[in-house]
């Protein structure tokens, strides 16, 4: 079984409605003869040094998202779409508002445009907040809306086009788990785990349990979670349980704990976004650095789903489990349940709706491996 490319969408709050929609091409198009008619043309993201994030929907389409805490380019282009050869003067606004109507942030323009001219305004966005949604076969909504409006004046008496409106989702994180960490798996000597330690960003680290919960020393106290750098979904690397060729160990109870490692003596948010976590003493202890778990805390969201990318069996009674523990209550998206692909490299998406786990909780997240 393998697992790849972990993705959290998430809303803070409820969804725009139709009355945000940016009015149809034909409303928008330029009364003909018109002198004078400003218009937003059009509203993109990134530039030489910022790039949107890609989702495929089930038609194959591609919509763009962005991740919360990073910076994107906003350009927003405005067009004297009339036909005086006349300078004419204008004054633009480029804003994010949020779904529920509050406006978050605004930039100020103007501008001298002759007939048929136009330009580019851009500034960068840092999203403070996630706000998207997945309905149940994948499509990607919602989001925080972009929003550019034009005011050529009284000469100008075309207002129809004189806004432009673009929801853009939010995601709260993406993690294509290309770092990670474990031990020698197979015995050769040779760490199995990309192990590149970084301070206070967020990672996935490998351990092996015995039944009673407690590090198991059998073969080690690493378990048999490893990386192999071929036929990834997403990035370089993906999460295995077995060798390549081969299948996996018997009565294994091993987990690979999302968190971070920290040089703190605390689980205090370093900076990451995620808020506080759970000191691991048991993991902090085998890999010689204080090991926090992440804490998700779903009260903070309205909405959740998690997507991830599968592909593998396995035997009857055996289980890959992703599991949100809240301590003493536990819940689980089971892997082994699912329609995968046996082919190597043969991912299917997955998306676990998440909008009513531990609703009042906050809770930690692993993937769970157990064989008999």
């Amino acid at each position: 079984m393998l697992l790849v490319s972990l993705m959290l969408v998430m809303s803070m709050a409820p969804l725009a409605t139709n009355s945000m929609m940016p009015p149809t091409v034909e409303e928008r198009a330029a009364t003909p003869k018109t002198l004078i008619d400003f218009e937003v043309t059009s509203i993109a993201l990134g530039d030489s040094l910022t790039s949107s994030q890609q989702w495929t929907q089930p038609d194959n389409s591609t919509a763009e998202y962005v991740l919360r805490d990073e910076y994107i380019s906003v350009s927003m282009t405005f067009t004297q779409a009339g036909t005086s050869s006349q300078p004419a003067y204008a004054e633009g606004w480029m804003q994010v508002w949020h779904p529920i109507g509050f406006l978050i942030e605004e930039h100020y323009v103007n501008m001298t445009l002759s007939g048929l001219q136009s330009t580019t305004e851009s500034f960068y966005w840092t999203p403070d907040s996630a706000h998207s949604a997945l309905d149940e076969d994948g499509n990607l909504y919602g989001g925080i809306i972009l929003r550019g409006t034009i005011d050529g004046g009284l000469a100008d008496n075309n207002e129809d086009n004189n806004e432009l409106n673009r929801e853009v989702p939010v995601a709260v994180w993406k993690d294509p788990m290309d770092n990670g960490f474990c031990g020698d798996v197979d015995g050769d000597q040779v760490v199995d785990c990309t192990n590149q330690l970084s301070a206070n960003v967020p990672t996935w680290v490998g351990a092996g349990y015995d039944s009673d919960g407690t590090l198991s020393s059998d073969p080690d106290y690493y378990g048999h979670w490893r990386m192999e750098n071929a036929s990834s979904e997403e990035g370089e690397f993906h999460w295995r349980v077995s060798r390549p060729g081969s299948d996996y160990a018997s009565n294994r109870h091993d987990s690979i704990w999302w968190g971070w490692f920290t040089t703190f003596d605390n689980c205090d948010d370093p900076g990451h976004g995620l808020k506080y976590g759970t000191l691991d003493s048991a993991v902090s202890s085998l890999y010689g650095n204080n090991f926090c778990k992440i804490r998700l805390r779903s009260f903070d969201f309205i909405s959740m789903h998690l997507v991830t990318n599968a592909w593998g069996e396995m035997a009857a009674g055996d289980t890959i489990r992703l599991e949100a523990d809240a301590g003493g209550s536990l819940e689980h998206f089971d892997y082994t349940t699912q329609n995968l692909s046996k082919n190597h490299g043969d991912w299917s998406q997955l998306i676990w709706n998440m909008t009513d786990i531990h609703p009042n909780a906050d809770y930690t997240l692993a993937f769970n491996f157990d064989s008999n």
